[in-house]
């Protein structure tokens, strides 16, 4: 069963970019959103 694994760990690797890649996102979001009620 190395391909099941080999998939596995794949995904796994994939799954810690996505979620960092979001976490940049809703931070960026985040951010933006406070500096424009700031400017207001």
């Amino acid at each position: 069963m190395p391909d099941a694994s080999h998939y596995l760990s794949v995904d796994r690797t994939v799954e810690e970019k996505l979620n960092s890649f979001l976490a940049t996102v809703l931070r960026y979001k985040y951010h933006s959103k406070r500096r424009l009620s700031a400017k207001m």
